[in-house]
């Protein structure tokens, strides 16, 4: 995570400069709006749900991942 506010959440995409390449969460993808369960320099697990260009940079619409299922 490289930044957390209310309505989203910026994510450092692993393996490319944030200049050119960022994710964004946004709290209405999160269950219960609930942005403060992320905190800057954490990893979560993601779904790319949508990519958009603007200008030199890739923005990464992103939601929550499922949770791993446990093996048994």
């Amino acid at each position: 995570m490289l930044e957390v506010d209310e309505d989203a959440v910026a994510v450092k995409v692993k393996n490319f400069n944030p200049k050119r390449v960022i994710g964004v969460i946004r709290a209405e993808m999160i269950p219960d709006r609930n942005t403060a369960r992320y905190s800057a320099s954490n990893t979560a697990r993601v779904e790319v749900v949508a990519v958009q260009k603007k200008g030199d940079r890739t923005i990464l619409e992103l939601k929550p991942a499922p949770k791993k299922k446990a093996r048994s």
